[in-house]
């Protein structure tokens, strides 16, 4: 999920990808948001889903470029283990 994430908010927006992200059900999802927004500096994966739903237009993109910045760098962790695995 760490690969696709922030794919999958350039192409629904971050709303949406943290309501898939949530509703999946799998813990590797849930693990993913609750670090998301750790990093970020929210509680866990539900409290910045909200903090999405609820903000302002400028607030909401802002959100959504520092949620990229995040995402992109676990997306180069994951490459970097999988590679090392390989």
């Amino acid at each position: 999920m760490a690969l696709r994430f922030p794919v999958l908010v350039r192409q629904a927006g971050l709303a949406q990808a943290l309501a898939f992200v949530q509703s999946r059900g799998k813990e590797e999802h849930k693990r993913l948001g609750d670090d998301l927004a750790q990093v970020l500096g929210y509680q866990g994966l539900k409290d910045l889903a909200e903090a999405a739903r609820e903000a302002e237009l400028l607030a909401y993109l802002r959100l959504t470029r520092e949620v990229l910045q995040a995402a992109e760098w676990f997306k180069r962790f994951a490459q970097a283990l999988i590679e090392e695995a390989e």
